[in-house]
């Protein structure tokens, strides 16, 4: 089943925003940075959709990306977006967006 054209969001998912909620009221932070990864491009899809239908802002960064396009998404993770969704492309550069 391909999960980016299911009619509805896969539990994992729904889970997930379950999660990025609990941490936020735990944390007391809505401003909370998460990063999420997955395996494969495709599969970074489904959940940025999900995600960003529900109000959250999400970017995902992938080894297809260029320069310019890695730096966008370092420069909109920095801002205002609240999740990136990553496969193992992220790199070292990017730790410091998270502390």
């Amino acid at each position: 089943m391909d999960l980016r054209r299911a009619p509805h969001p896969d539990a994992k998912v729904e889970a997930l925003l379950d999660w990025i909620y609990h941490l936020e009221g735990g944390e007391g932070d809505p401003d909370l940075k998460v990063l999420v990864f997955t395996e494969f491009v495709p599969t970074q899809e489904m959940p940025q959709e999900f995600l960003t239908e529900r109000g959250l802002k999400v970017v995902c960064l992938n080894s297809s990306m260029d320069m310019e396009q890695r730096n966008r998404v370092e420069y909109a993770i920095v801002g205002d977006a609240r999740t990136l969704i990553s496969t193992d492309a992220i790199g070292v550069g990017f730790n410091e967006c998270f502390t």
